[in-house]
């Protein structure tokens, strides 16, 4: 697979320009400067890298569906804090707002954020310099893997019977893994099954495709929801357009708009970038469900609890009282 790093490392790139199998150069040090900043959005930003942004969202939905299975455990004889209402409207509205604002930022299309639909117009806008040549070839691999094979066991000499060998996986010797890059340049290329060349480009419908997935109705109908009553407070008559009445947000709308969005964020990096394959619930490194089996308040404490919301309550109607 193609080299990648990890944020700020001077160079995601292991052979120079010039020592790639590339006839127009001038497109792949520019493929190579906009290749950079496509994996610094995807991977590398520590804070809101869109890796991290789909991470997060789907941690989130792990940890609520986790809690809100743990209600079921709940009965009438053997009742737990799960199901407390004061706890449970808290969980419920928090997951709910957080996801809805994740899914719209992922799809923000604007170009002073870090969002699968403006990485993935960045990379439409700049299409023409990912030629086959430069998918195959940017990082050292031969463009033809049937010389390159020929040349490399020539040199080697062929193994013998039985023996047990590696490959080369980088670099001009690599026949095999630039076979695999041709490959996966044919699913995405404008010239279809026929002979390969250098020009083939990415076929324009794939961008389309792309776009319309991130355009579904279960991701149309949750920006319509950040709109009315997460973002802004509408009024009764914008409220009924929005149509929440009707059809309010489910697990499944919300399971819908991830899945949309995990998979074109996994075509973007394997079919356009020639990237790795990632996971997509982040395996914690603790114990995730440590101290769910103790009471939220212990027993003896919760008239204690009770007397301070009152005077938390009566410190905020103070509020009302003065004006300065």
């Amino acid at each position: 697979m193609s080299m990648t790093t990890s944020a700020g490392s001077s160079s995601p790139f292991e052979y120079a320009v010039d020592d790639c199998d590339v006839e127009d150069r001038t497109a792949l040090v520019a493929y190579r400067d906009k290749r950079r900043e496509w994996l610094e959005w995807l991977q590398g930003d520590p804070r809101n890298s869109i890796n991290r942004q789909l991470y997060g969202m789907m941690w989130d939905d792990a940890a609520f569906r986790a809690l809100n299975e743990a209600r079921r455990f709940s009965s009438p004889t053997h009742p737990t804090g799960a199901t407390a209402p004061l706890l449970a409207g808290l969980i419920d509205q928090g997951f709910v707002a957080t996801q809805i604002l994740t899914i719209a930022r992922l799809v923000d299309h604007r170009r002073d954020v870090i969002s699968l639909r403006r990485l993935l117009d960045d990379i439409a806008a700049h299409a023409h310099l990912i030629t086959r040549e430069i998918f195959v070839c940017h990082d050292g691999l031969p463009f033809d893997p049937v010389a390159a094979e020929r040349y490399y066991w020539e040199r080697e000499g062929w193994p013998a019977s039985g023996e047990v060998i590696g490959l080369p996986t980088e670099g001009p010797d690599a026949f095999d893994i630039s076979r695999m890059a041709h490959e996966a340049f044919d699913k995405v290329a404008a010239s279809g099954p026929g002979p390969r060349a250098r020009g083939d480009c990415i076929d324009p419908a794939v961008f389309v495709h792309l776009r319309d997935a991130l355009a579904t109705s279960d991701v149309a109908a949750i920006l319509q929801l950040r709109h009315k009553f997460v973002a802004h407070a509408a009024d009764a008559s914008s409220r009924g357009k929005a149509g929440i009445e009707r059809f309010g947000i489910t697990l499944n709308q919300l399971e819908a708009a991830q899945r949309t969005l995990i998979q074109v964020a996994q075509r973007i990096e394997l079919d356009l970038l020639w990237g790795s394959s990632r996971g997509v619930v982040p395996v914690p490194q603790y114990d995730q469900f440590a101290k769910l089996d103790l009471p939220i308040v212990p027993p003896e404490r919760i008239g204690e609890l009770g007397e301070w919301w009152h005077a938390h309550c009566d410190a905020r109607e103070a509020w009302t009282r003065s004006t300065s």
